[in-house]
């Protein structure tokens, strides 16, 4: 059964690895139609590079077996319940491991042969668009949605009578427009339980505002201060904007503040490292400091992918090759370096935050870490 995307499961996959290369993740892109010609050509040259190892070669086809299985007789069947535009399957028959997770978007095809499963993509996508809320909102209508990793997912309608304004002059037109008020104010606060239970629910971590008028401003002023202060944005919208529009709109303000968020992370590095602070940057020492469980926020650049090796035995991460661990004598594995800090990072609760092309960073090695004590 196919799995939503969340931070459990990701944690879920960070904490599981063998001591050889026994897992196969393979992520594909499924908007279309899946890729057999690149599956078929990433098992061959698979079958290639481990031809001189029987055990591994015999792990692999048995896990591919488990893959195309799946592939050829359940996947359609699951998508017909399910909007996915991307899903990863992580397997291993030698640890009697299946998973398949879903999300709503394209993701480039690629398959990884180690020993553990290859999270980089879960976790890059969950930073980059974590969920929110739009709000679009008038006196007497609202409309809610809930937006997961860039896509809709759930929406509301919510409406309520609201008197028309009145034209007579007088003590009259001053008890309808109280009237009126206290109307605006009640459906109002009817919207605010709703997007409570909303977020709740759904785990929202900001809210964007939308709508025609002055309206959503004074929606914005009576919220909770909690709720106030998770607002991303306020958009000027008709209420009869095409929901797509809504979404891409707000999403374009999402990623500007997503990015702003990115470079503040740096800068924060940047200034804990000055006062001599509680940080750590360059791929030794963030190694150890995440495999440590002492980083509270870990900064990566994107572009960031250092070769190196690990030893299962003992979880030391160095870079460069080697066969042999030097402080244990047990075989080692050529690894991605920012993989398995990626693991450290999810298996101890640390916040991660990617970031684009920033200099400041590639000039500390491309990763840092920002630690608890």
């Amino acid at each position: 059964m196919i799995e939503k995307i969340s931070k459990k499961k990701v944690k879920e996959l960070a904490s599981i690895y063998d001591v050889q290369d026994t897992f196969i993740s393979l992520y594909l892109d499924i908007a279309r139609d899946v890729d057999w010609k690149f599956i078929s050509f990433r098992e061959n040259q698979c079958i290639s590079a481990l031809k001189t190892n029987k055990k591994l070669l015999d792990a692999f086809q048995n896990n591919i077996k488990t893959v195309m299985k799946y592939l050829e007789k359940d996947l359609k069947t699951e998508l017909v319940r399910n909007d996915f535009k991307g899903v990863a399957l992580f397997v291993s028959r030698q640890l009697n491991y299946f998973e398949v997770i879903g999300f709503p978007h394209d993701i480039k095809n690629t398959m990884v042969v180690d020993t553990s499963p290859y999270i980089r993509p879960l976790v890059q996508l969950m930073d980059e668009w974590e969920n929110y809320a739009i709000i679009l909102i008038n006196n007497n209508e609202a409309k809610l949605f809930t937006v997961s990793l860039g896509a809709l997912k759930d929406r509301k309608r919510l409406a309520a009578h609201i008197m028309n304004k009145h034209k007579k002059g007088g003590w009259s037109q001053m008890r309808f427009s109280r009237l009126r008020r206290e109307a605006i104010d009640h459906f109002q606060k009817k919207v605010v339980e709703t997007l409570e239970k909303f977020i709740e629910h759904e785990k929202i971590v900001g809210i964007v505002l939308a709508g025609p008028g002055e309206a959503k401003l004074h929606f914005k002023s009576e919220l909770p201060h909690r709720l106030s202060a998770a607002v991303l944005a306020v958009l000027d919208q008709d209420m009869d904007q095409p929901t797509e529009q809504l979404v891409e709109s707000a999403t374009i303000e999402v990623a500007k503040l997503e990015r702003a968020k990115s470079n503040e992370a740096v800068t924060m590095l940047r200034g804990q490292i000055l006062k001599g602070g509680p940080v750590v940057y360059g791929i030794k020492e963030t190694v150890k400091a995440t495999r440590d469980g002492k980083a509270e926020l870990l900064i990566l650049s994107k572009k960031l992918k250092p070769r190196g090796w690990i030893c299962e035995h003992c979880q030391v991460v160095e870079l460069g090759m080697k066969k042999k661990c030097p402080y244990c004598n047990n075989k080692t594995s050529e690894v991605d370096v920012l993989e398995e800090i990626l693991e450290f990072a999810e298996r101890s609760g640390t916040n991660i935050e990617f970031v684009d092309e920033n200099p400041l960073l590639e000039e500390l090695g491309g990763v840092g870490a920002l630690l608890r004590y």
